[in-house]
């Protein structure tokens, strides 16, 4: 990690995530598997308006009822985090995975004795239910990105719908259930007709890769998650995007912005240098193809006052190296090439003599010294070697 001192923004502590979790409901629809969602209030203070699955707060209740749990170990440290996702999808779907003494299934008909506006744990005790969080298996942990003023760290489980139960939203937290396709509600969302969060999507994304709702909940396991995610959020063409930890954004921005800014540009830069730390840029060159991506990288190390040095300076083209030079005034005390390909090296020795003509200095050249073999294009001779 970088020095604190080099950061481009103040570090700052983030808000507390508070524990809690969700449930994904899962049946076999006539395309495929489908999950069920609701939308969240629009005057919700958190997410308004937006399509999830049933979910909320892990409660103090839910730490000390494990009693009423079917099967003593399921769950193992998620266990009160499984009791939390289950309540909740009873009080605002009015589901519930739960069995009666002998270890038969709740029916709709078992429901009518229940009151949603009420407590449900001392509901159970007293008709001798239990919650089969046996049948909950474990998916994922999310926790809210650090930008966000309000945080949750949410455990994600996924069951197969009961059967003989229907949805019926609570109206007052979440509203209009819907049996979707995940390939369905990614569509809508891109269309701009379902709005979710980003959890919700790469979610939905890890579902859609299955055609049965037993497959994806074999892919589950009892008690490990399958991923547990902190996102981070960058910049792309002004707009606000999020990425896990495998994807390549998420490194750049845990540099840049590591207390979880939402501050710093993702898009790549060929006509200006992109400020990394205080003292690092990156300027990428404008020769995109199959093997550089978007085009070369040259990174400018330092200030104006201890002078620069340019690692690969990239391939021979003059606007690149005229913006080299530009931002760096010429005064570049040396140039260093990792290797000598042609997308990497040809700009160096140009971009020497060009600070030459500009301050009188010319700076050394760096690097490893290609191979008699190497083709015209990558024939690369620096001014000393190194080890």
């Amino acid at each position: 990690m970088a020095r604190p001192t080099l950061q481009l923004h103040p570090r700052k502590e983030p808000a507390v995530a508070h524990p809690a979790a969700t449930l994904l409901l899962l049946r076999d629809g006539a395309l495929g598997v489908e999950v069920l969602m609701t939308r969240r209030s629009p005057n919700a203070s958190f997410l308004p308006g937006a399509y999830v699955f049933p979910g909320g707060r892990v409660d103090a209740d839910d730490h000390q009822t494990h009693t009423l749990a079917r099967a003593p170990d399921a769950g193992g440290r998620y266990r009160t985090a499984a009791l939390a996702a289950l309540r909740e999808t009873f009080e605002e779907l009015g589901i519930l995975l739960a069995v009666q003494a002998d270890g038969r299934p709740i029916t709709r008909t078992h429901l009518q004795a229940l009151d949603r506006s009420r407590a449900l744990y001392p509901q159970l005790q007293a008709q001798g239910w239990s919650l089969a969080v046996d049948q909950a298996r474990m998916l994922a942990c999310w926790t809210t990105d650090r930008s966000v003023p309000k945080r949750f760290d949410t455990v994600f489980f996924a069951a197969l719908m009961p059967d003989q139960q229907e949805p019926v939203a609570d109206e007052m937290e979440q509203f209009e259930p819907v049996w979707v396709r995940p390939q369905d509600a990614l569509a809508q969302h891109q269309a701009g007709n379902f709005f979710m969060i980003f959890p919700t999507i790469r979610t939905l994304h890890w579902l859609s890769a299955f055609e049965q709702a037993g497959q994806a909940l074999a892919a589950c396991t009892e008690d490990e998650p399958l991923w547990n995610s902190t996102p981070r959020g960058g910049l792309v063409g002004g707009q606000p995007q999020r990425f896990m930890e495998q994807d390549l954004p998420y490194a750049e921005l845990a540099l840049v912005c590591p207390s979880g800014q939402l501050e710093h540009a993702l898009d790549w830069q060929h006509e200006r240098p992109v400020p990394l730390l205080r003292n690092l840029h990156r300027l990428t060159a404008p020769n995109a193809s199959v093997m550089t991506g978007p085009g070369t990288n040259s990174y400018i190390v330092g200030d104006a006052a201890s002078g620069y040095i340019v690692i690969d300076p990239g391939p021979l083209l003059n606007d690149h190296i005229e913006r080299l030079l530009a931002f760096t005034a010429g005064q570049i005390t040396a140039i260093v090439c990792t290797h000598s390909h042609a997308d990497h090296s040809p700009a160096a020795r140009p971009l020497a003599q060009a600070c030459a003509r500009l301050t009188g200095r010319t700076p050394p050249v760096l690097g490893l010294a290609s191979a008699a073999t190497a083709r015209s294009t990558a024939a690369f001779a620096p001014d000393r070697a190194l080890a």
